[in-house]
């Protein structure tokens, strides 16, 4: 049915062949561990925060207030600022509101 020799050269070319995919394989696999390597990352560092969340959000009130009376002692304008600049952040915020929103009438 078939020569010989293309017989041969067909079986060179299938080994060639399987050889070129297990080397492009093998530099996928390589390429997808790169790929990889930042999102494990990422995914431990999410973890991590999820385990600490409670705690943060726990302890975050008293770390701002001593961190408030340790750093900001004698601020002057800045202390006056950081005291009061929520409350009227807040109250800007809701005029602006009551301004976008129709006069009823």
């Amino acid at each position: 049915m078939y020569p010989d020799a293309e017989l041969k050269r067909l079986e060179m070319y299938k080994t060639a062949l399987r050889l070129r995919i297990a080397i492009r394989r093998l530099e996928i696999s390589l390429a997808a561990a790169e790929v990889e390597r930042p999102i494990v990352w990422l995914d431990k560092v999410v973890a991590v925060w999820r385990k600490l969340r409670p705690l943060a959000q726990f302890a975050a009130i008293p770390v701002a207030l001593f961190l408030k009376r340790t750093l900001l002692r004698n601020t002057g304008i800045f202390g006056t600022l950081l005291r009061w600049g929520p409350a009227v952040f807040g109250a800007g915020k809701l005029f602006a509101a009551m301004r976008r929103s129709p006069t009823a009438g």
